[in-house]
């Protein structure tokens, strides 16, 4: 655990509230892991990564091309955007059954697809890209001009700003989650939307995955992935958006895929799914490990 020790990397307590007690959840030691431990706030129950990467650390990791994901290049990600495009038209069209169009902000745009489709829907569009290449293809590509490189703190909006903002994947990455939702609060008209898209371990396959890997006396590498920086629960994230001044409007425990359930597919696979389907119906905020969270600002 030589990772620990690195001054790339600082002790921190629980972002949600704040307290200094926690118990271990995961340890991943592997080399290409950056985070390697994740703990447990034993007061509110808040999974969070423990040291945490220093902000270096993070443009450092998050300036390249997600590797995680085999977009190794540019091509890579346009490939990987195409199948979003009708999506993102259909969103602004449901957007704009449900108001007037005004300015739209995407925090973590890639190569600014979303930004792009807010424009052809009458929106005036922005983006936040912390990928350089991302970035500079949104512009000299896309031809698009709002976008920013950097994070939500360094463009530095003007306060009450924007109408609608989408964060999707983005807040469980972040250094500061509460830091991070305070600043879209100021940013963000009142009564603006806020649109967030994060993993949860609510499910029933991460949980009995945990319990099973504890059983043996060991514990699992990682929930979701090693860089996520916290794991949220429908109750963990619920609670800091109402801290930080957000109304829960809707919120969706969904799987993203159809197919993604077990990878291996064996008989015990199988059976896992059908409980956790019964498990889903009976309560749905145990279905899948994905949520899509809905809220205004009050």
């Amino acid at each position: 655990m030589g990772k620990l020790e690195s001054s790339d990397y600082i002790a921190v307590s629980c972002n949600l509230c704040g307290i200094n007690n926690y118990k271990i959840y995961t340890l991943d030691d592997t080399p290409e892991a950056i985070h390697p431990r994740k703990v447990k706030c034993r007061k509110c129950g808040l999974v969070y990564v423990n040291p945490r990467a220093t902000y270096k650390k993070y443009e450092e990791y998050y300036s390249n091309i997600y590797p995680h994901k085999g977009l190794t290049d540019i091509e890579n990600i346009i490939e990987y955007m195409k199948p979003f495009k009708e999506h993102h038209r259909n969103y602004f069209k449901y957007l704009n059954s449900q108001m007037n169009p005004g300015k739209f902000l995407d925090v973590g745009c890639s190569i600014g697809s979303m930004v792009h489709a807010s424009e052809e829907m009458g929106w005036e569009g922005y983006g936040i890209e912390l990928s350089k290449e991302y970035h500079d293809y949104a512009i000299n590509v896309i031809g698009l001009m709002n976008i920013y490189r950097g994070d939500i703190f360094s463009a530095q909006f003007q306060d009450n700003f924007f109408d609608h903002i989408y964060a999707w994947h983005v807040i469980e990455h972040v250094p500061d989650a509460k830091k991070f939702l305070m600043e879209i609060q100021r940013i963000l008209k009142p009564e603006g939307g806020l649109v967030i898209g994060t993993p949860h371990i609510n499910g029933f396959h991460i949980k009995t995955n945990y319990l099973l890997n504890r059983l043996r006396g060991v514990y699992p590498k990682q929930m979701t992935v090693d860089h996520h920086t916290y794991e949220f629960t429908s109750k963990t994230i619920k609670r800091m958006l109402n801290d930080c001044g957000f109304r829960i409007i809707s919120i969706e425990c969904y799987w993203p895929t159809s197919h993604v359930k077990n990878i291996n597919r064996n008989w015990k696979g199988k059976l896992q799914d059908i409980v956790a389907d019964i498990v889903a119906y009976l309560f749905p905020e145990t279905k899948g490990y994905h949520m899509r969270i809905e809220c205004v600002l009050n």
